[in-house]
């Protein structure tokens, strides 16, 4: 939370007040009670690219928390929100064009969007929040803003 927290003062401005312990909905119920609310989990991963060169990629991607361990991982339920190109893991700077796309997103998802399903064809409201981030300690930092 104090991760997300950092994200929106750094990419929306300091108007966000501090972070509580537990995430409440406009109800002061907590957000992981509803039925429509989604928690994600922030991935970002750099990766070598080409065996025996140094080359790395990286990738920014959000698993949906509510599904089961074994159903997280599943190609059809990764969001993959961006590719960072090499030839060598991104700067502070340039990690920040794409967190500042995916904080705009996630403001606009935690206010809740109208989304179809096939049990509700006239839609329901979504709700989403980021419930935790991985990632190996120098991307979170660069992701973070500490580098």
């Amino acid at each position: 939370m104090v991760f997300i927290y950092s994200l929106l003062r750094k990419y929306r401005g300091t108007k966000f007040p501090q972070p509580q312990t537990e995430l409440l909905d406009e109800a002061n119920e907590a957000f992981v009670n509803h039925t429509h609310y989604l928690m994600l989990t922030l991935n970002v991963n750099w990766v070598n690219l080409f065996e025996g060169r140094t080359y790395a990629g990286g990738a920014l991607y959000l698993l949906i928390s509510n599904f089961f361990r074994e159903n997280q991982m599943k190609a059809e339920n990764i969001i993959l929100f961006g590719v960072m190109p090499g030839p060598k893991e991104a700067e502070n700077n340039q990690m920040g064009n794409f967190l500042e796309n995916l904080v705009d997103e996630l403001v606009e998802l935690y206010g809740g969007i109208t989304a179809k399903a096939t049990e509700f064809p006239s839609g329901t409201a979504v709700h989403t929040a980021i419930m935790r981030v991985t990632s190996n300690i120098p991307a979170a930092r660069n992701a973070a803003g500490f580098t």
